[in-house]
């Protein structure tokens, strides 16, 4: 499901990538690549607020 939210926000869907992102975390919360592409969804909407909450989701994901 991830690559099928990584392809939607290539096409510019990014709405429905979120969407989709956000399920898959809601279910999985150590998704890294979800946390990624969270944060350049929000990056190319210049929402840089979630943007800094999406890569502290990686790093609290990360192993130390």
């Amino acid at each position: 499901m991830v690559l099928q939210a990584q392809v939607l926000a290539v096409m510019g869907q990014t709405k429905e990538a979120e969407k989709i992102t956000n399920h898959i975390v809601s279910e999985e919360t150590g998704c890294l690549e979800c946390y990624r592409l969270l944060s350049a969804i929000h990056s190319k909407q210049e929402q840089h607020d979630k943007v800094e909450r999406m890569l502290l989701g990686v790093v609290w994901c990360a192993p130390a």
